[in-house]
């Protein structure tokens, strides 16, 4: 009975090395169809050729991180949305925003980058001086009008009052004369003609001659200011202003985009573009008169091929946030969650925002 229980003891110590020496190898990662499109400073390709931008740098970071081999494909936004959807590709790696219409058929990352919309646009030439007429004959402009007219009458008036008597050949005779002569050489010594005509002769009255020179020259200086800015500015302004001149001209953008569904939310039909490229180039031929797109990357085309041409404006508006995208349901879901927000806490991920002058 011994001799029996050894024997089954050893057959089954046996039958163990065999199984765990013909137990299959670990199977290999598949290599992983990427999906992404021109969208500097994100996504673009260098002078040589290759894939490179703050996503797919940032990619490729996680990927080494985790293992895994992949493929780079380009497409247009609404062609790496389908391929994504569908699970033809199994990143969309881009500037691509998340936006609850996507949600509904593709996964996403936690968000890396925020973002926002801008405008591209032209400037136009207008009429000078109707721009002039309109920019200064204004309340605003009256009031100033009136304010000045009040201290030169109060410059005359203290000239009137130390001089009548004693110089009553240029501020004497009756109330209203001598005011009236006071008040034009208050006019005539601010705007520095000097006419000599009339001039004070008493102490005071110099006194009060030399502060009201000093009191007009920066007078002058303003006025003489803000016409030059009137003129400057009425000669070269831009077509649109804001989000709300929008519907005052011809819009451009991307179709399938954050920029595409804003600009139907509010009424306005855009011409769609293939390329921010394109849509620069209609704002700078004048066929539309802005192009909507994401800020970071109008404002990079802007600078890089149309300096001096095209005008991005400062203000943005429908702040949204940039995410890998991915199949519902992707098993690579977690772990690249958790890789990504490691990689976006690392200096390597503050130095590649300073590359391309993206820092947040």
């Amino acid at each position: 009975m011994k001799q029996l229980l050894i024997l089954i003891t050893c057959l089954i110590v046996c039958t163990g090395l065999f199984a765990q020496d013909e137990a299959p190898a670990p199977a290999e990662k598949k290599k992983l169809i990427v999906a992404t499109k021109d969208a500097p400073p994100f996504a673009f390709k260098d002078p040589s050729g290759e894939w490179t931008g703050i996503t797919i740098e940032m990619w490729d970071a996680i990927a080494k991180k985790l293992g895994y081999d992949y493929e780079l494909t380009e497409d247009s936004l609404e062609g790496v949305l389908r391929s994504v959807s569908s699970g033809k590709a199994d990143i969309g790696a881009a500037a691509i925003s998340v936006t609850a219409e996507r949600a509904q058929i593709m996964d996403f990352t936690h968000t890396y980058y925020g973002s926002a919309l801008g405008i591209a646009t032209s400037y136009q030439r207008t009429d000078i001086w109707s721009q002039l007429f309109s920019r200064l004959f204004t309340w605003n402009f009256l009031k100033a009008l009136f304010a000045l007219i009040v201290v030169l009458l109060i410059a005359g008036a203290l000239v009137w009052v130390f001089e009548r008597k004693r110089n009553p050949e240029h501020f004497g005779g009756k109330p209203m004369h001598g005011l009236g002569a006071a008040f034009w050489w208050s006019a005539v010594t601010m705007t520095t003609v000097g006419y000599g005509d009339k001039a004070p002769a008493t102490p005071a009255g110099r006194v009060v001659g030399l502060v009201w020179m000093f009191t007009s020259i920066i007078i002058i200086s303003g006025m003489t200011g803000a016409i030059a800015t009137a003129l400057t500015v009425g000669s070269l302004t831009p077509r649109v202003k804001g989000p709300q001149d929008l519907h005052k001209v011809e819009v451009g953008t991307i179709q399938s985009s954050v920029a595409d569904g804003y600009l139907k939310s509010i009424g306005v039909n855009p011409t769609y573009y293939n390329s921010v490229q394109e849509g620069l180039q209609a704002v700078d031929d004048e066929a539309i008169g802005a192009f909507v797109n994401d800020h970071a990357i109008i404002g990079y085309w802007a600078g890089k091929d149309f300096a001096g041409d095209v005008d991005v404006l400062r203000d943005t508006f429908e702040p949204s946030y940039l995410a890998l995208a991915m199949p519902l349901d992707s098993e690579h879901q977690r772990e690249i969650d958790l890789a990504l927000l490691e990689f976006i806490q690392t200096p390597a991920w503050d130095a590649i925002l300073a590359k391309y002058r993206a820092a947040q």
